[in-house]
């Protein structure tokens, strides 16, 4: 399929005309113009002005595509997408400055850990995907960040794949499965280190790919 074959299908569909239109339009045949989309023939200088000019377009639109439009800078999903994660990830510099000492205090009047442990594991994590996702989302106003399909599904693999780690850090918390996990997950270790790594910058960088992987063109 040469270009004008592959450009002149994409344009005459974009304007939502059909074969038998077309053809109607230069009296010529339905054959003649599926002909031309199909790369079995070109048409000649005067028949390609007459094309594009049916369609509503020029011959270098035909020739060479159609001209991508201008990225729109501070689109309003963007600013609505900031807004949603960047009130996220205040709720969590809130639960840091209120929330956590509370549940450390609690956690040494009561012995009971598992209300800091489920905000340490669940709550942080998720504070540091929003961050990801609205460091995404504040590129996106003023830059194209938008992938192929192909790169999309990549994107959102290696996303969830940020996550899993943070599982399995929390896994080994928990006094039964700790051996197993360190089996099946030699490369973390039960250190501070490792806990932030895997709690918060894995999720951040999850989140920012989870973004680009839903961010569709």
């Amino acid at each position: 399929m040469n270009a004008v074959s592959k450009h002149l299908k994409e344009v005459r569909r974009a304007k939502g005309m059909t074969q038998d239109q077309l053809a109607d339009m230069l009296h010529v045949t339905r054959q003649a113009v599926s002909s031309w989309e199909t790369g079995r023939s070109e048409p000649d200088i005067e028949t390609l002005l007459a094309l594009a000019d049916a369609l509503g377009t020029n011959a270098d639109e035909l020739i060479y595509g159609p001209k991508q439009p201008e990225y729109a800078r501070k689109q309003k999903k963007y600013v609505t997408c900031c807004f949603v994660f960047g009130a996220i990830c205040l709720a969590g510099l809130a639960a840091r400055i209120w929330l956590q000492p509370w549940l450390i205090a609690y956690k040494g009047r009561t012995f009971d850990s598992l209300p800091y442990f489920i905000y340490l594991m669940a709550l942080i994590p998720l504070f540091f995907v929003a961050g990801g996702a609205l460091f995404g989302s504040l590129l996106s106003l003023g830059l194209d960040l938008r992938l192929k399909k192909n790169w999309r599904i990549v994107c959102l693999f290696l996303g969830l794949a940020c996550l899993v780690p943070t599982l399995a850090t929390a896994a080994q918390l928990i006094g039964p499965l700790k051996e197993s996990f360190q089996l099946f997950y030699p490369f973390l270790r039960n250190t501070v280190d490792a806990f932030h790594f895997w709690t918060r910058y894995a999720p951040a960088l999850g989140g920012f790919l989870l973004f680009l992987g839903f961010n569709r063109r």
